[in-house]
């Protein structure tokens, strides 16, 4: 998971297995810190078919998955 973001901001990176229904916040990567404009890779070993990010002001975010085989 990239995400990029415009400035400082905490981003809380949720997944969930079941389409929405229920959604988990793992320890280990979340939340994801920003002290400023940057962007970062989160590496995802879970199987989710949905990701949730929440963002801690109204700080630009943006977010890409990849898949890596």
């Amino acid at each position: 998971l990239f995400i990029d973001v415009a400035g400082p901001i905490d981003v809380t990176v949720e997944f969930s297995p079941d389409g929405g229904t229920t959604w988990y916040e793992p320890r280990t990567e979340s939340p994801v810190t920003f002290d400023g404009a940057n962007t970062e890779l989160v590496h995802v070993e879970y199987n989710a078919n949905r990701v949730r990010l929440t963002g801690s002001n109204t700080t630009g975010v943006s977010a890409q998955v990849r898949e890596v085989v």
